[in-house]
């Protein structure tokens, strides 16, 4: 899988380490993504592209790269 769209600028991927997320709970809160203001950015998407479960085997989201497809380089209003 390619780490960045092909501009850079559409795609960034966020590693998260070592966490149990568990069922109905959320991760994050006081972790972020550095947005300056020059981007002038409004919206995020995002999507979960692998993880290592507890038993060691990584499972890799087969969307992703249909989701970079589908969102790289537009601008949703």
């Amino acid at each position: 899988m390619r780490p960045y769209g092909s501009q850079g600028s559409y795609i960034q991927q966020v590693n998260c380490e070592n966490i149990n997320l568990k069922k109905g709970k959320s991760y994050g809160e006081d972790n972020g993504w550095e947005v300056s203001e020059d981007m002038k950015t409004e919206h995020v998407r995002a999507i979960v592209v692998s993880y290592e479960g507890l038993n060691g085997v990584t499972w890799e989201n087969p969307y992703y790269l249909d989701f970079v497809e589908a969102c790289e380089g537009k601008e949703y209003k």
